[in-house]
């Protein structure tokens, strides 16, 4: 990695001081699969008694592939699904070293795949976020966007682009802002990434879009079943509104 292509990522930096934003960020696009199961009414799985067995029985089963007499075809394959396997685990445990190597292993094996791809960028991303890691971040951008040329409507890793684009490289915050936009224009039940391009507006000194983009958001949210998570949204984004409308009245003189 050339030094001065790592430069050109930054660390996060602590935006929007003035207002008290609730944001799932780093890179943590990987948990929205768990929350959506809250959004809709049910609970996290616990993960971390099932997901030790998990990863003794998947490497167990690697190994009696790897020395089964399928032909090379049927091997790569199945190995290609368990190193898939593998990685969602090492993923779900936050586990990124393990999980990237996994789904390398996977890609090699012909799980040439958007969601192959959108796992190591996941992986690479929260790494990156931890370690603030900036040939990380460089790796996470790189896997988001070849999952996206092989499956454009693969909204998670465009949620994840925005993320590292706005965050973590230097002057990728107006493409971060597009990418989020174009996320939430082709989900607008994806609520993480309606929250994040309200926050984004912010921190782009753009608090009337803000303010609509969090309201839009509330109403929607008040809609669905009550859950940890969405009344932890409600709650953070109803706190939101009420301090840019603080913000906006000051600056009228209203």
């Amino acid at each position: 990695m050339k030094k001065k292509a790592v430069k050109t990522f930054r660390k996060k930096q602590d935006y929007g001081k003035g207002l008290k934003i609730f944001l799932v960020l780093a890179v943590a696009s990987l948990l929205f699969v768990g929350y959506v199961k809250i959004f809709r009414g049910g609970s996290l799985r616990d993960y971390e008694g099932a997901g030790e067995k998990r990863i003794t029985e998947t490497k167990e089963r690697i190994a009696e592939i790897q020395e089964s007499r399928l032909d090379d075809a049927k091997k790569s394959e199945r190995l290609a699904a368990q190193y898939a396997v593998l990685g969602s685990v090492y993923l779900e445990k936050r586990r990124w070293g393990e999980a990237i190597d996994s789904y390398y292993k996977s890609i090699q094996y012909g799980n040439i795949s958007a969601v192959a791809h959108y796992s190591l960028g996941v992986a690479y991303g929260n790494r990156g976020a931890e370690k603030a890691d900036a040939a990380d971040f460089e790796k996470a951008e790189s896997s988001y966007r070849k999952a996206l040329e092989m499956d454009g409507n693969l909204i998670d890793a465009r949620y994840g682009l925005a993320l590292v684009l706005f965050y973590h490289r230097e002057g990728g915050r107006d493409e971060g802002v597009s990418q989020m936009e174009q996320a939430v224009a082709l989900k607008p039940t994806h609520y993480m990434a309606r929250f994040a391009l309200a926050r984004f507006y912010y921190e782009m000194g753009r608090p009337e879009q803000s303010l609509k983009a969090y309201e839009d958001l509330s109403a929607d949210l008040a809609k669905l079943p009550s859950s940890q998570l969405k009344d932890e949204y409600v709650k953070n984004c109803d706190a939101n509104i009420k301090r840019l409308m603080e913000e906006l009245a000051d600056k009228t003189g209203g």
